[in-house]
């Protein structure tokens, strides 16, 4: 990365009065392999969350298409007397919201006892990070980012669920 030119922009002679050493050299294959290390579990946790979020996209589009296919006399007659198709959606993107929203909830309380149990084991292979204090110093932040993937992965698997099983 950008390593060496930090190392070699110390080591100039207008900084020598405050910089006793630069050790660079010496600790570059340490250095490279915890880059490598933390770009591997950067990937790893991309990775992870892509896959919880299709597996939450599908719950909650089979969860929509169930009571898609247990409203089909209700959608039948709503069709028949002239209902738009908004009109006919509308319920069903409303239950994906609800679902989100209900996940996101469940989700952030359970965050509580995880990064409790998580925060010891991190702060001593990263210290001075603590990851509860982190969490609680950022609660706010932290609801409403899960609201808002929750409702946004309601919302589209509803569409989609909507889109599909009712030729919309």
């Amino acid at each position: 990365m950008e390593y060496q030119r930090i190392a070699e922009y110390l080591q100039q002679d207008a900084l020598t009065p405050f910089i006793e050493t630069v050790d660079y050299r010496e600790r570059e294959p340490v250095i490279g392999r915890i880059t490598s290390l933390a770009s591997g579990i950067q990937f790893g946790v991309l990775l992870l969350s892509l896959a919880l979020a299709i597996t939450a996209l599908l719950m909650i589009f089979n969860t929509v298409r169930l009571t898609i296919a247990n409203s089909k006399d209700e959608i039948e007659i709503m069709r028949l007397v002239g209902a738009s198709n908004w009109y006919i959606q509308g319920p069903f993107v409303v239950e994906g919201i609800v679902i989100g929203l209900a996940g996101a909830v469940v989700f952030f309380f359970m965050l509580f006892p995880l990064t409790a149990l998580m925060a010891g084991g991190l702060e001593g292979f990263l210290s001075g990070f603590h990851l509860y204090q982190f969490f609680t110093s950022n609660l706010l932040l932290v609801l409403l980012l899960q609201l808002a993937v929750g409702v946004g992965l309601g919302v589209l698997s509803s569409v989609i669920a909507v889109r599909r099983y009712l030729n919309v």
